[in-house]
């Protein structure tokens, strides 16, 4: 090979080598300069093109490949270039887009999609401190749906999250621009209201939101009442985001205490009550583990003839320092622990072993809560106490209230049907007390219906309570069921109920709760029991 052709060889594989170089490890400051340049000789067209004369006079100095390279690479720089800075924007954007979603993960709840207690904390924080700014106050509405453990171990946990999805979208529809609604976790609900420092607002934000959630619940071919407890906190200028919410919190179990379903405002005595509260629930559960609750009897007695027909069980609780609790204080709290299954399931068989001492046509009532409905289980618990037992069903009464038959009526329905399969009587009881209506009567297969001590206790001044009885009385006769009035105090109630028609009676005037040993003897001391204790 000639020296020139070794020559031209040589300074063509170092372009080569050159361009490699440039163009496999390019950097965009490279990119940048070639561009510049490249530009530079586009505008500069007169000395391009005496520099394309003068390459093309000096082909045999091997320039052909170095004009090629000048022309080509610049014009794939560029092209690469603005690939790169495509495939750059492209990423930050899917960066931003990474960003975005993790910041939703972490600040919002992945089933209701509403912000969770990290965000809620947050615009806390701000609400609070634009409040002070601006002379306004901030309410803290913490809500908690009714008996939702109960709900969810009844129904199961699909429809308890359909049920808690459903509740978010009220409470979306329900809100102003800037309120700020969470789920704080569980079945609890978070909102921030900013207003002015009256609490009018707050109370109607309150009563409007309760309304709402009071509607049934269409979720899987099932009709659940949930309802929701609220309670309300509102802000002063010095108080910690945390300790609002605590105090909401506190407000919020005041409004369970006080039956659901309504709202209250805190106030610094609720802190105590809750303590009291705790420190309840916490004695129940060692009283019920230490066999510490005792079923008490109450005589029930024909008012015609005068006999004793059965008991009403009810139960107590000998409690190391209060005393003598009633059930009506321990109940509530057993129901939003989560112990009225077990603690029913207790009572039902405690009272059918009692009943088998007593005479054979003697009954033996007791009350169900609707959340032992709930149960799939409540119909087998019966047939089992009855079983284990002994006990005729005929002589089991089953007592339900207008309120446990209105939270889901074609469960209820269906299990009273069940029941009256197994043999066991049905009583409507504590009617007249609220919600009772007379459809119910009709519309569900009762054999009695229970009239509700405050009816009577107003007897007999009352006109119209005693056209109230008079009209179940006459009603409870077309349909075959009895009529029972509780809470008779004195002879003159006792002669005005027995006229009106009503064929049995408890109260205190005919017989106090009894322990069972003493409601065997008041059995053994008939026929002259009646009017006694």
């Amino acid at each position: 090979m000639s020296q020139s052709a070794q020559g031209r060889t040589g300074r063509e594989t170092g372009i080569l080598s050159l361009f490699h170089s440039l163009f496999l490890k390019r950097t965009f400051a490279k990119l940048t300069v070639f561009a510049v340049v490249w530009v530079f000789l586009a505008t500069q067209f007169e000395f391009f093109e005496r520099f394309t004369q003068w390459v093309m006079q000096y082909q045999s100095l091997g320039l052909g490949a170095v004009m090629s390279l000048l022309f080509v690479l610049p014009v794939a720089l560029v092209a690469l270039s603005w690939k790169r800075l495509r495939s750059m924007r492209f990423q930050l954007k899917a960066g931003e887009r990474d960003k975005a979603a993790m910041y939703k993960l972490a600040m919002h709840d992945p089933l209701t999609e509403l912000p969770n207690r990290l965000y809620f904390s947050e615009q806390l924080q701000k609400a609070l401190q634009h409040a002070g700014d601006n002379d306004a106050c901030v309410a803290v509405l913490m809500m908690d749906l009714n008996k939702f453990k109960q709900i969810n171990d009844a129904y199961g946990h699909i429809v308890g999250d359909e049920l808690l999805v459903a509740t978010a979208g009220r409470l979306k529809h329900l809100l102003r621009m800037h309120d700020t609604i969470a789920r704080l976790g569980g079945d609890e609900f978070a909102l921030i209201h900013v207003g002015g420092q009256e609490p009018d607002e707050a109370s109607a934000l309150a009563s409007r939101i309760i309304k709402a959630m009071s509607e049934p619940y269409h979720i899987r071919g099932q009709q659940i009442m949930a309802g929701v407890s609220i309670g309300i906190a509102m802000s002063n200028h010095d108080i910690e985001p945390v300790d609002l919410l605590r105090a909401a919190d506190t407000a919020m179990y005041r409004a369970k205490m006080d039956g659901g379903s309504t709202f209250c405002f805190f106030d610094t005595r609720m802190d105590e009550q809750l303590k009291q509260r705790q420190l309840l629930e916490r004695d129940l559960r060692k009283a019920i583990a230490q066999d510490l609750l005792e079923p008490y009897y109450q005589p029930v007695f024909d008012l015609k003839a005068r006999q004793l027909q059965g008991f009403e069980a009810l139960l107590r609780w000998r409690h190391q320092r209060e005393g003598m609790v009633s059930s009506k204080e321990f109940i509530p709290v057993a129901e939003d622990a989560g112990l009225i299954q077990v603690l029913g399931d207790w009572v039902l068989k405690q009272a059918c072993v009692a009943a088998m001492d007593w005479p054979v046509d003697t009954t033996v009532s007791v009350n169900v809560s609707v959340q032992q409905l709930k149960h799939d289980t409540f119909c087998y618990s019966v047939s089992q106490a009855l079983k284990e037992s002994g006990l005729a069903p005929s002589r089991l009464e089953i007592e339900l209230t207008a309120q446990t038959v209105q939270q889901d009526p074609h469960q209820v329905l269906a299990i009273m049907q069940d029941l009256k399969h197994i043999g066991v009587a049905l009583v409507l009881d504590d009617f007249g007390n609220g919600s009772a209506c007379l459809t119910i009567m009709r519309d569900f297969p009762f054999d009695k219906v229970k009239i509700a001590r405050a009816c009577v206790g107003t007897l007999p001044g009352s006109e119209t309570n005693k056209a109230l009885i008079q009209s179940v009385v006459g009603m409870s006769e077309s349909l075959g069921m009895q009529v029972s009035v509780v809470g008779i105090e004195d002879e003159v109630q006792l002669a005005m109920v027995a006229s009106l028609g009503c064929q049995q009676g408890q109260g205190f005037l005919l017989g106090h709760p009894l322990s069972r040993h003493a409601a065997g003897r008041l059995l053994v001391n008939l026929p002259d029991a009646m009017g006694h204790e």
